[in-house]
C-alpha cells in the first residue's frame, strides 16, 4: 500500500520545489503523510466541488497544480467558505498536494503538455531562469494556414474561449508558448522571433502591447492552457494507485 508521503516525494521528484517561484506556497497544504492512499484525484483547483468530487469517488488525495491559499490563514471561522472547506477535509483526513510553478517548469509538467497539445516541433527553451530553469517554449508549427491552427486549437485544445489581439499573420512558422498567465513575457516573445505567441489571461493592454510589437497574441484563458498535464500527472501515479481520477472542469467558468 502507498502513504500520501509517497505521492509526495513522487511529486516532488517530478518538479522539485526548489524550481517554484519564491512567491509560490508550493508543497502539502492539508498533510496526513502516513495515511494510506485510497484514491487520488487531479485538479487544477482546489474547491469545494473538488473536495465533493474526492469525497464522493473515496479518494483521500488531491493533488492540485494552484495551491489551495497563497496567503497565511489568519483565523479560522466555521462559518465562512474557508472554514467549512478546511474542516470537511480535516475531519475526511483529505490531503491536498500542490505542484505550481515547479510543475510549470517541469520535464513534462504544464508546458510541455500544452506544447505537445499543439503538435509543435524542434521546441526550444523560452523564459529561462538561470537558477530555476526554463518556462515556456518556442517551437516549430505543422499548421499551413490560420485556418487550419483554428481548427486544431477548436478541437484538440477546446477552449472556453479564443481571443486574438495584436497583428494578425497569415503564415504562422514560430509559436511561442506560456500556459496559464504570461502576458508579462510578449517583447521576448517577439524578440524571440515568434510569429504567434499563445497564453493566457490576457489584458486589453497587453493586447495592445502585442499590436505595438508587430506580434500575434492569443488568449486560450488560464484553465485551458495548463489542463492537459493533469492527463501527464495522471500517467505518473496510475502506476502506484489503483484509483486516479481528473476533475474535469473549470470551477470558474459559468454558462451565461
Amino acid at each position: 500500500m502507498i502513504t500520501v508521503e509517497k505521492i509526495y516525494k513522487d511529486l516532488t521528484q517530478l518538479a522539485p520545489e526548489n524550481k517554484a517561484e519564491d512567491w509560490d506556497p508550493v508543497g502539502p497544504q492539508i498533510y496526513f503523510p502516513e495515511e494510506t492512499v485510497k484514491g487520488l484525484v487531479l485538479a487544477l483547483d482546489v474547491t469545494d466541488q473538488v473536495l465533493d468530487f474526492a469525497l464522493e469517488k473515496g479518494a483521500n488525495v488531491i493533488v492540485s497544480h494552484h495551491p489551495m491559499y497563497f496567503n497565511p490563514i489568519r483565523r479560522f471561522d466555521q462559518r465562512t467558505y474557508q472554514g467549512k472547506f478546511l474542516e470537511r477535509a480535516i475531519e475526511g483526513k483529505i490531503s491536498v498536494l500542490s505542484a505550481h510553478t515547479n510543475l510549470d517548469r517541469a520535464s513534462g509538467g504544464v508546458n510541455d503538455a500544452l506544447a505537445q497539445a499543439l503538435d509543435l516541433r524542434d521546441l526550444e527553451e523560452f523564459a529561462v531562469d538561470e537558477e530555476k530553469g526554463n518556462m515556456g517554449y518556442i517551437g516549430r508549427s505543422n499548421f499551413k494556414s490560420l485556418e487550419d491552427l483554428k481548427v486544431h486549437i477548436e478541437e484538440k485544445i477546446r477552449p472556453h474561449h479564443i481571443l486574438a489581439y495584436g497583428r494578425k499573420k497569415e503564415k504562422i512558422d514560430k509559436i511561442a508558448l506560456l500556459g496559464g498567465s504570461g502576458a508579462d513575457l510578449i517583447s521576448l516573445a517577439k524578440a524571440k522571433g515568434a510569429d504567434l505567441y499563445i497564453t493566457g489571461d490576457v489584458k486589453y493592454h497587453d493586447g495592445q502591447k502585442a499590436y505595438e510589437e508587430g506580434l500575434f497574441l492569443l488568449d486560450l484563458g488560464h484553465f485551458d492552457t495548463e489542463k492537459f498535464v493533469l492527463e501527464k500527472l495522471k500517467e505518473l501515479f496510475a502506476k502506484e494507485v489503483g484509483k486516479v481520477y481528473i476533475y474535469p472542469k473549470s470551477n470558474f467558468y459559468v454558462d451565461f
